[in-house]
C-alpha cells in the first residue's frame, strides 16, 4: 500500500461511480496477469498517479531502499499531448501534481523488479552491438558487412530509445502511450463482471482504499 502523505482524497466523488471491494481489486489483478501492461496498472492502483505521471515515470526519478524495502516515486514528469506533436515529455497537470509518493514493500518489489528487468535487457542489447562490431570488422562479403552494419544500427537505435530511462515502455523502447494504456484497460474492464470504471477511476480506487486503512 501507498503512504503518500500529499495524496488528496476526492471530495466530490460522483454519486453513481463505482466504488470497488477489495474482492474486485483482487479480481482485477487476477485480470491483468497476462497484459503488457500489468505493472502500469498495478502502479496506478498502489499511488493513485495519473496515466500521463505514469507515462513520464523515468527511473532516475525513483529511489529503492533496499534496506528498508522501500520506494520514493518523485512525481516531476508527465507524458503531456501536444497539438501535432502527440505525446512529449513535460510538466505533471498541476504544480500541486509535482509531489513524493513513498511505496512499502509491494510497491518496492514491483519497481525493483521492473529495474533489475530492464538492466538485463540493456546489458543483452550492449552484448549484442559489441558481438556485430566484431562481426563487421572480420566479414569479408560486403553484403553480410551491410547486414551486420544495419543490425548493429537497429540495435543502438532500440538501446539509444531507452537511454532515458522510461519505467513503461512500448517494444520499441519509447515511452508507453497513454491512450493506448486506456484503451486497453476499457476492453478488460468491459470483458469482465467488475463494475465499469475508466483507468482514471483507479485514482478513486487507490483514494478509497487508503480511507479504509485511515491513511
Amino acid at each position: 500500500v501507498c503512504a503518500n502523505k500529499t495524496t488528496k482524497l476526492y471530495k466530490k466523488e460522483k454519486r453513481d461511480a463505482p466504488i470497488w471491494s477489495e474482492n474486485n481489486v483482487a479480481a482485477f489483478r487476477s485480470l491483468i496477469k497476462e497484459s503488457p501492461f500489468r505493472d502500469f496498472y498495478e502502479l496506478a492502483l498502489l499511488t493513485g498517479m495519473r496515466r500521463s505521471e505514469l507515462a513520464g515515470l523515468r527511473m532516475q526519478n525513483i529511489d529503492l531502499d533496499h534496506e528498508r524495502k522501500r520506494a520514493t516515486i518523485r512525481v516531476v514528469e508527465a507524458r503531456v499531448r501536444v497539438r501535432g506533436r502527440g505525446y512529449v515529455q513535460g510538466q505533471p497537470k498541476t504544480k500541486s501534481a509535482r509531489r513524493s509518493v513513498t511505496l512499502l514493500e509491494d510497491g518496492y518489489a514491483l519497481l525493483n523488479g521492473i529495474f533489475w528487468e530492464r538492466q538485463l535487457v540493456q546489458g543483452e542489447k550492449e552484448e549484442a552491438i559489441k558481438g556485430l562490431h566484431q562481426m563487421a570488422e572480420v566479414e569479408q562479403d560486403s553484403v553480410r558487412r551491410l547486414e551486420h552494419t544495419l543490425q548493429l544500427e537497429k540495435l543502438q537505435s532500440d538501446l539509444d530509445n531507452n537511454n532515458p530511462g522510461y519505467v513503461f515502455t512500448q517494444a520499441n523502447g519509447k515511452p508507453v502511450n497513454p491512450d493506448e494504456a486506456s484503451t486497453a484497460f476499457a476492453q478488460i474492464i468491459k470483458g469482465s463482471r467488475l463494475p465499469y470504471i475508466t483507468l482514471h477511476g483507479l485514482r478513486h480506487v487507490h483514494a478509497t482504499r487508503l480511507m479504509v486503512l485511515g491513511v
